[in-house]
């Protein structure tokens, strides 16, 4: 749950997200969309889950695992990652970022144990550990103020203009751009015992964003979450944009379900790719309902969804074939259009 549940003033309202607790609303959806969109938005993501490891083959047991050059990551650099089946499917994605002498993977708060169990899977008789890490806490700054905000808030480190993923250190507070995407914005990793302080320090100059504001603002910018919009054993990374957003490196060592990634990447058939939905009467059915090309077969199913204000958004991996066939796509019997997020390289022909 989050860790600021027992902090935060009684009228925030809350939502389960992934089996955890984290504040959905502190004040309306109009007042935090707009600072996500127009100013900088403060996230509560001390649900997610945190994962050390330790050792010194730590490095090298985990570039055997992920998709993305683990040797890039130093105390000023994070990556972001996933972690495939044999056959190239995606399981995990998580960011790695460098912590004194460890290294720390920071998840999604669902299936963290499942996770972990499947580190030691691999480990053998390799000289690094796994455990779960209570001693750390994840917060995030995002919109187009959000980089302004925190230069000014700490002037000791030179945020502006700071390329995807460099890291910043204060202390024992961690602070980095999200390497995936501007749009995702900024993380802050700090010690638990801090986490309050500096919550309160933040909050008093940013606008604190729930979860409904948030699955919109990822929704309209078509921001995936691997929790949600990658179906476990069920997609591709490159179908979700991985290459795009910088979670896949081609140019590093062997990993788990390469073969599949390159084999799929170099031959160009990719076949499904990452939309954003808009259903074009104000309405939606619930994640999970099959989205249909003409009323009759499948072209995909929608996973992230959200209303608000007349306005529904959502995202689904989707045969590029249905898309691009022109033919009319509707979801529980509500129309709707489907179109390639800002960040995509590829097109729909």
């Amino acid at each position: 749950m989050s860790q600021l549940q027992d902090h935060l003033p009684s009228h925030v309202q809350w939502a389960d997200d992934q089996g955890h607790q984290t504040p959905d609303l502190f004040s309306s959806f109009a007042e935090e969309y707009t600072a996500l969109q127009e100013g900088a938005a403060l996230l509560d993501l001390s649900h997610n889950g945190l994962i050390t490891v330790s050792g010194e083959e730590r490095v090298s047991f985990l570039s055997g695992l992920i998709t993305n050059e683990i040797n890039r990551v130093s105390n000023t650099q994070t990556i972001h990652t996933a972690m495939l089946t044999a056959q190239g499917r995606f399981i995990w994605d998580y960011t790695i970022l460098s912590l004194d002498d460890s290294l720390m993977v920071v998840t999604e708060p669902d299936r963290l144990e499942m996770l972990v169990n499947q580190f030691r899977f691999y480990l053998l008789r390799t000289k690094a550990e796994i455990s779960l890490n209570t001693n750390y806490a994840l917060l995030g700054v995002a919109g187009p103020k959000a980089t302004e905000i925190l230069t000014k808030l700490h002037p000791e480190m030179n945020l502006a203009d700071a390329p995807l993923g460099q890291v910043f250190s204060h202390d024992k507070v961690r602070v980095w751009k999200d390497p995936r995407h501007e749009t995702f914005g900024w993380r802050i990793l700090l010690p638990v015992d801090q986490l309050t302080e500096l919550w309160d320090k933040l909050s008093h100059v940013i606008t604190p964003v729930g979860l409904q504001a948030w699955t919109h603002y990822r929704a309209v910018n078509g921001l995936p979450r691997g929790a949600v919009d990658l179906p476990p054993n069920g997609c591709l990374p490159l179908e979700a944009g991985y290459l795009e957003l910088n979670s896949v490196d081609f140019k590093k060592g062997c990993f788990i379900g390469q073969e599949t990634t390159a084999r799929t990447h170099h031959r160009g058939t990719i076949k499904k790719r990452l939309f954003k939905i808009t259903f074009t009467e104000g309405t939606a059915p619930d994640s999970g309902t099959d989205i249909l090309v003409d009323e009759e077969k499948q072209a995909g199913t929608l996973t992230t969804v959200s209303c608000q204000k007349g306005q529904c958004v959502g995202m689904a991996l989707l045969r590029v074939s249905d898309v691009a066939s022109g033919k009319p796509l509707t979801a529980g019997g509500h129309p709707l259009t489907a179109t390639k997020p800002d960040w995509a390289e590829w097109d729909v022909v």
